[in-house]
C-alpha cells in the first residue's frame, strides 16, 4: 500500500532493515477509522470483546484504538500475542506518540517482558540477560547483535517478571535509562533480584542516553562494545552513586553517606564485601577501618536477602489434596510429552495455573522446545533442565498418563477444581476468620464436590 511504502521508508530511515521487521513482526494499522473493526465483526468477534482488549473504542460508533501506526507486536511468555505498542511516523500526526494496549484478562505488562520468549535460547546459552526499560531499547541491541535482551516495558519491574528470568538465568545486567527515575528504578531492580539470590551487574550510559538512542549517535559496534564491556557490580553502581553525593566538608553528608553505604552492604550479607567497601569508605573518608568497623557494628543490620521455600514442598506440607492435583498436573503433561500434537493445547488448558514452579518449568521447556522443533524428545528437554528440575522430569516420566483424549478430559476436569481447593485450604488454615471470608469459603465449597472427598480420593 501506500502506507506501507512510507512506512517502510520511515523504518528504513530509523535503521531498522528488513530483516529486523521481519524479526520484530513489525507492522502498520491502516489510516481508515474502523477496518479492524469491520473484519473483526465478519468474523463474528463481539465489540465487547474488543473493546475489553482495548483494540477499539466508543463514541458515536466503534472505531478503531489503533490507526495510522507503526505496530509493535507484544508476546506474553509462551510467544502469543497479548498487545500492542503503536507509534505515529509521520509528522503531521499530532497524537500521542506511542499508545498502547490498556491492561486486561490477558495483556498485563507486570507479568511478561518485551522478547522474553523470542531471547529464551540466546539467554539461557549465554547464561546472561541483559534487562531494559523499552521495546526499542531491545531492538537496539539485536541490532548491536546482543540478542539475549529483555525489556519490562516502562513498568516497575515486578516479582512475577524475575521469577520468570531467575528460570532461564541467574545473571542479570541491568541496563535503564541514566535519568534520576531510571537511576531509582535501577537502584530498586537491584534490591529486588538480591532478593531473589541473582547476581546483579549494571551498565550505566553516559549523557542519560538511552540504548536506542546511543545506537543513533555512535553506531552498533560502540553500542555492542557498551553493552559487553562496562558494565559494574551492583555494589560498586551503588557505592559510587552514594560517593556521588558525598561532601567532606559537611558532617550531615558523611553520616548520611555511611548510612546508606552500611544499609548497602548488609542488604549483600557477604562478609569479604563488606570488608573491601569498609576499607574503601576508610580511605575515601580519611578515617580509620577500626572506627567504621565499631559503627557498623553498631548499626543494627536486617539483612534483605530471603531464602524462598519452593511452592512443591510447601504444598507437600500444607495438604495431601493438593498433592493430588500436583500429581494430575504431572501425568497431564506426560501426555503432552507422548503426543507433541496436543502440547500446544495442554499448555493454553493449563492457563498458568500450575500448582508448583517446577511443573510451570518443566512444561515451559518442553512447550519451548515443541514450538521450535514441531516435535518432543524428552532426553534433550532434559539435558536442558536445571539440575534440581531433572528428577522431577524422570518422575514425570515414570508416572501413568492418559491413553485417551476422554481419560484427559476426566483429569482436566478434576484440575479445574484445584484453585477452589487451594483457596479452602487457605482459608481454613487462617484464624480469625472474618465475615468475607466465610463467604468465600462457602462460594468455594459449592465449587468444588468437598475437600473431604478429595482427601479420600
Amino acid at each position: 500500500t501506500k502506507e506501507g511504502q512510507v512506512a517502510i521508508k520511515y523504518l528504513h530511515n530509523r535503521g531498522l532493515n528488513t530483516n529486523i521487521i521481519n524479526r520484530f513482526r513489525i507492522g502498520l494499522s491502516s489510516s481508515d477509522r474502523n477496518d479492524l473493526y469491520k473484519i473483526l465483526i465478519e468474523k463474528g468477534h463481539l465489540p465487547l470483546d474488543m473493546l475489553e482488549l482495548g483494540l477499539i473504542r466508543s463514541g458515536e460508533e466503534y472505531y478503531d484504538a489503533f490507526r495510522n501506526r507503526i505496530m509493535f507486536p507484544i508476546t506474553d511468555l509462551d510467544g502469543r500475542v497479548v498487545g500492542f505498542s503503536g507509534r505515529i511516523y509521520t509528522p503531521d500526526n499530532q497524537e500521542a506518540k506511542y499508545i498502547n494496549s490498556s491492561e486486561n484478562v490477558i495483556f498485563q505488562k507486570g507479568k511478561i517482558l518485551y522478547n522474553y520468549f523470542e531471547a529464551f535460547e540466546d539467554i539461557k546459552s549465554n547464561d546472561q540477560v541483559f534487562l531494559f526499560e523499552g521495546f526499542m531499547d531491545v531492538i537496539a541491541a539485536y541490532r548491536a547483535n546482543v540478542k539475549n535482551a529483555v525489556a519490562s516495558m516502562g513498568t516497575s519491574l515486578t516479582i512475577d517478571q524475575i521469577k520468570a528470568l531467575k528460570r532461564i538465568t541467574n545473571n542479570v545486567v541491568i541496563c535503564y535509562d541514566g535519568d534520576a527515575p531510571g537511576i531509582l528504578a535501577t537502584k530498586r531492580a537491584i534490591n529486588m533480584f538480591l532478593k531473589q539470590q541473582m547476581n546483579v551487574r549494571v551498565i550505566e550510559i553516559a549523557d542519560g542516553l538511552d540504548p536506542d538512542e546511543y545506537l543513533k549517535q555512535y553506531g552498533e559496534n560502540k553500542l555492542y562494545t557498551l553493552l559487553t564491556q562496562s558494565s559494574v557490580s551492583a555494589i560498586e553502581y551503588l557505592y559510587l552513586k552514594e560517593k556521588k553525593d558525598l561532601v567532606l566538608e559537611d558532617i550531615n553528608s558523611i553520616e548520611n553517606y555511611k548510612t546508606q553505604i552500611f544499609k548497602i552492604l548488609s542488604q549483600f550479607n557477604s562478609n569479604v564485601i563488606t570488608e573491601m567497601y569498609l576499607q574503601r569508605m576508610a580511605d575515601d573518608l580519611g578515617v580509620s577501618i577500626e572506627s567504621l568497623n565499631a559503627d557498623f557494628r553498631n548499626q543494627r543490620r536486617t539483612p534483605e536477602i530471603i531464602k524462598f521455600t519452593p511452592i512443591k514442598d510447601k504444598v507437600k506440607r500444607k495438604d495431601p489434596c493438593l498433592h493430588k492435583f500436583d500429581r494430575i498436573q504431572k501425568e497431564l503433561i506426560h501426555y503432552a510429552i507422548r503426543h507433541p500434537e496436543k502440547c500446544v493445547e495442554i499448555e493454553n488448558r493449563f492457563n498458568h495455573v500450575y500448582v508448583n514452579d517446577e511443573n510451570r518449568d518443566i512444561m515451559l521447556e518442553i512447550f519451548h522446545y515443541y514450538t521450535l522443533n514441531q516435535t518432543i524428545d524428552p532426553q534433550t528437554i532434559k539435558s536442558r533442565l536445571d539440575q534440581k528440575l531433572m528428577p522431577v522430569f524422570e518422575e514425570i516420566l515414570n508416572l501413568d498418563y492418559p491413553k485417551e483424549i476422554k481419560e484427559v478430559e476426566i483429569l482436566f476436569k478434576t484440575f479445574s477444581d484445584y484453585p477452589y481447593a487451594k483457596n479452602i485450604i487457605k482459608l481454613k488454615d487462617k484464624p480469625n476468620k472474618t465475615t468475607d471470608d466465610l463467604k468465600i469459603l462457602a462460594e468455594n465449597k459449592k465449587n468444588i464436590t468437598t475437600v473431604k472427598s478429595n482427601k479420600k480420593e
